[in-house]
């Protein structure tokens, strides 16, 4: 056994013999996850669940008890009561063990890559960085994994969201590009597919995005007056019965922006689940997945928000631009094969994406990347065949 676990399990049981606690005690110190850092003096002496559902409500305070009477959240190393009082410098944790991580499609690959800066393809189904159910299964992961641990992502996208993400291999080059994108020098264009008709060719939705006022599920994102600043443009590009191909230009990049001012407009977008405007198709997507319920309503088992391209917009007076060229990379296949079924039957429901079509796509993009740099990712032999 490692010293580690060695140390982990000694901690454990010189924290006392619970007997409502015994089966939770060998549990491994990488299957707990931290839940903020060690406490300190504004929270000593108040309730666990309290201190929980103040600083992470994506739970309520009744959901967090649930939890504490599972054993899945720990104090000092051992499961805790939610009526445990902290004390400075407690550590708590959250019991995530690994084999209970969601599949993700791993299929991310290199189209870009000049210097100490790299364009790589996120596919969607895939989150960004470690959260939630998440550890192991995310982007970063793969990209530690593939091509090292120097290189890290600038920017995000969601979970269910494809496209360009980009990435650098110094510390002070994903400094100066995370500049870029704070302060607009990189716009963003997206590829998206909604569900209606919009009557206008192109609109604009300049609306602060905050957290619903009234909703039936806790934290979710939506147009609030008193919310951060939020501004997204919509240009149509093709319309058939009930459905619509559209370029979006956000021009902030608050959370799930794109998606909210989509469905706020009255056009959702295809695989949404989160912001189809009947609360329930969330609710059921939760529990069971993509159900013949939630497929019915959304169309398709994926999000049609697709990050297509980044390009730089140099500063008067700057010497060049910090991107040396626009990286573009259009519609995936998927995303296109799902617009082609819905043009043919408009209402047709689609409830699986033939897997040839993201493959398809993956070697078309890694082939133009060789012929034009000569370079392979250092780890990247591996197949991007989705794990099972």
């Amino acid at each position: 056994m490692k010293s580690e676990e060695v140390q982990h399990q000694r901690r454990i049981r010189s924290s006392g013999d619970d007997e409502h606690y015994k089966g939770f005690a060998t549990a491994k110190p990488e299957d707990l996850r931290p839940l903020g850092p060690a406490i300190d003096k504004r929270w000593v002496g108040q309730r666990l669940d309290r201190y929980l559902s103040s600083g992470f409500p994506f739970l309520s305070r009744s959901g967090w008890q649930k939890r504490c009477l599972e054993g899945r959240v720990w104090v000092q190393y051992r499961p805790a009561r939610a009526s445990y009082r902290l004390r400075e410098g407690d550590e708590v944790h959250h019991l995530y063990p690994q084999h209970c991580e969601p599949w993700v499609n791993r299929g991310v690959f290199c189209f870009y890559r000049c210097a100490e800066v790299m364009g790589l393809y996120k596919p969607p189904h895939l989150p960004m960085h470690e959260g939630g159910s998440y550890r192991k299964n995310t982007f970063a992961e793969v990209l530690r994994e593939r091509w090292g641990e120097s290189w890290g992502a600038v920017h995000r996208l969601d979970r269910e969201t494809s496209g360009v993400v980009l990435c650098g291999s110094t510390q002070e080059k994903r400094a100066k590009l995370s500049r870029a994108f704070r302060h607009h020098g990189i716009a963003k264009t997206y590829d998206a597919l909604l569900i209606g008709e919009p009557r206008e060719h192109s609109w604009e939705v300049d609306e602060p995005i905050g957290y619903a006022q009234q909703t039936s599920w806790r934290c979710k994102r939506w147009v609030d007056a008193g919310g951060r600043v939020a501004c997204t443009r919509f240009e149509l590009q093709e319309v058939i019965s009930g459905y619509a191909r559209v370029k979006v230009y956000p021009i902030h990049g608050r959370t799930h922006q794109i998606r909210i001012h989509a469905a706020y407009s009255g056009y959702p977008l295809v695989g949404d689940t989160r912001y189809h405007p009947d609360e329930r198709v969330f609710l059921e997507f939760i529990k069971r997945g993509y159900s013949q319920r939630v497929l019915d309503q959304i169309r398709a088992p994926r999000l049609c928000l697709h990050a297509a391209s980044l390009k730089c917009i140099p500063e008067s007076g700057s010497r060049g631009a910090i991107l040396s060229e626009h990286l573009n990379l259009p519609m995936p296949d998927d995303m296109r094969w799902i617009w082609q079924q819905l043009a043919g039957d408009p209402h047709a429901v689609l409830y699986e994406i033939p897997e040839e079509a993201g493959e398809a796509f993956a070697q078309r993009h890694r082939q133009d990347v060789v012929r034009r740099e000569g370079l392979e990712p250092s780890r990247s032999q591996s197949s991007t065949r989705p794990s099972t």
